[in-house]
């Protein structure tokens, strides 16, 4: 008997998969906000720690009187309570400084390539330009490097069956995966 009739089949070709989406105000606000909280992870408690410092501060103003309160710990707490304000102001002015605003986004993941296209212009590359893919709860961050990503909303695959498909596409190019 031949050993090589014995090993499994190579596995089948991936269809490719279209992702699409429109480049609203609100995609860019939660790509940025996304994109924070993943490379400074922790951006999300220092508006907790602000609040517990201005508690504090409010405390100390409340039993020592509000002339004896140090005034640098209030505006420094003010200041860590706004941040999550701070990043989606920025992405808002980003956005509609952003030749792209408004226009669709189409990725199209094949087994050797991703492109990705919007009106006036387009790339590509190939699965192996990427240092990690990262799965969100509502999307994914492909990284061509450590500290930009680009994001794909789950919401613009067509199908749930596309989102399968994309799902082992990342498996067979050995990129490296996370899921958060």
């Amino acid at each position: 008997m031949n050993p090589a009739s014995h090993q499994s089949p190579p596995p089948l070709p991936i269809r490719s998969v279209r992702a699409e989406f429109q480049y609203t105000e609100g995609e860019a606000v939660r790509a940025a906000v996304v994109l924070t909280n993943e490379l400074t992870p922790y951006m999300r408690f220092i508006p907790w720690f602000g609040a517990v410092m201005l508690l504090v501060m409010g405390s100390h103003a409340i039993f020592e009187g509000i002339h004896d309160t140090p005034k640098f710990p209030i505006v420094f707490g003010i200041l860590m309570v706004s941040m999550p304000y701070f990043v989606r102001r920025e992405a808002k002015k980003r956005f509609r400084q952003n030749p792209s605003a408004g226009n669709m986004i189409s990725w199209n993941f094949a087994e050797n390539q991703i492109e990705n296209r919007t009106s006036g212009a387009q790339a590509s590359f190939e699965w192996n330009k990427l240092i990690l893919i990262k799965q969100l709860k509502d999307g994914f961050l492909l990284y061509p490097q450590p500290r930009a990503a680009h994001w794909i909303p789950k919401h613009s695959f067509r199908s749930k069956e596309d989102g399968t498909a994309f799902m082992q596409l990342i498996k067979n190019s050995g990129v490296r995966y996370k899921k958060s």
